[in-house]
């Protein structure tokens, strides 16, 4: 037996993922963690020893600027815009995600 790198959970061998040490219950809740992670005060990245936003970060912000404008308007906790971040590479992957969400960056020839 061994013990799950997340949550500590004691696991056979058989159940802990090789790369990451974690079991197949925490396996399943990583993608929606990510998926779910918006700028605010909340943030990952505003827990107490969490490395700032960086390009993927700033990418997937950008990308879901839409639905997270809206969230905003009703909910305190969620920002558009990530304030712990890097700097530029932050900033140039929310540029790239924001063009990526409205489409721009490109015009159609007729």
């Amino acid at each position: 037996m061994t013990k799950c790198a997340q949550c500590g959970k004691d696991v056979s061998i058989l159940e802990r993922d090789i790369l990451t040490g974690t079991c197949r219950q925490c396996r399943r809740q990583l993608p929606t963690v990510n998926i779910l992670a918006v700028a605010g005060p909340n943030s990952k990245y505003n827990q107490p020893g969490a490395e700032p936003a960086g390009f993927w970060a700033g990418l997937w912000h950008g990308l879901i600027t839409p639905i997270t404008f809206v969230v905003s308007l009703f909910t305190a906790g969620v920002r558009i815009y990530e304030v712990n971040n890097n700097g530029r590479w932050y900033d140039f992957g929310f540029i790239i995600g924001v063009s990526g969400a409205f489409g721009g960056g490109g015009s159609t020839a007729t």
